[in-house]
């Protein structure tokens, strides 16, 4: 929000529509108990949009451009504004394209209670990768494993526009998943489980998911013998 104002009081537009993104994830992954990777990433965007009215006096339609850019700078963004700008004169008019009318926007947004507060380290997620191999390679003729992840992800989203809206939401993604081996050399089967919820106390128990997975692949491998 540093630069709306600004921005929609600079373009040359009737209507503007902006929605910035800013996350954080970090994963783990194993294989047959050795640890493979742990990747944090973090990452930011802001998409823009602008409306603007072309054509003739009396006869003026609209006509859309957009623009995305990962650099948040007040200079990166007005340079952006300026090209959608003139990208936006250049397009070609669209009937079907423009922004709610204000009085269609909600007046209150319901808390869908998608942020878990709680924030898992590399060692939190690397416990859950060890819990889901031990249960797993515990199954007879579970002979490997080939992939075990743990991770989580949060996101803030903030969607502002020219009509009105100003909708913002933090969300967070958390998930377990486990592909295990039976076999050997070319008699090899290979089946997998998975869990994905918003907060990480409402994922299925590493163990009891990893058990599954080996489950369903002895299963798979006596439908073959």
């Amino acid at each position: 929000t540093r630069y709306w104002r600004d921005w929609s009081s600079d373009v040359c537009s009737s209507d503007l529509e902006a929605i910035a993104l800013h996350s954080n994830s970090i994963s783990c992954r194993t294989r047959n108990k050795k640890r493979e990777e742990i990747n944090a990433q973090e990452e930011q965007n802001l998409k823009l949009r602008v409306l603007a009215e072309v054509g003739k006096k009396g006869g003026k339609q609209l006509a859309e451009a957009s623009g995305q850019i990962s650099d948040l700078s007040h200079k990166s963004i007005q340079e952006l504004s300026e090209r959608i700008c003139e990208m936006a004169k250049l397009a070609p008019p669209d009937n079907s394209i423009g922004l709610a009318e204000p009085n269609c926007l909600a007046k209150k947004t319901q808390n869908l209670d998608c942020n878990d507060p709680n924030t898992p380290t590399g060692d939190n997620l690397l416990a859950q990768c060890r819990k889901m191999e031990d249960a797993g390679r515990a199954i007879p003729k579970i002979t490997a494993t080939e992939a075990v992840q743990a991770a989580f992800a949060r996101s803030h989203i903030l969607h502002r526009a020219s009509n009105g809206l100003n909708y913002s939401q933090t969300s967070t993604f958390s998930s377990i998943s486990a592909a295990m081996v039976a076999g050997k050399s070319a008699e090899m089967e290979v089946d997998w489980e998975a869990s994905t919820a918003r907060h990480a106390e409402d994922l299925e128990k590493p163990e009891n998911l990893a058990r599954k997975a080996a489950q369903r692949e002895i299963g798979r491998a006596s439908c073959r013998e």
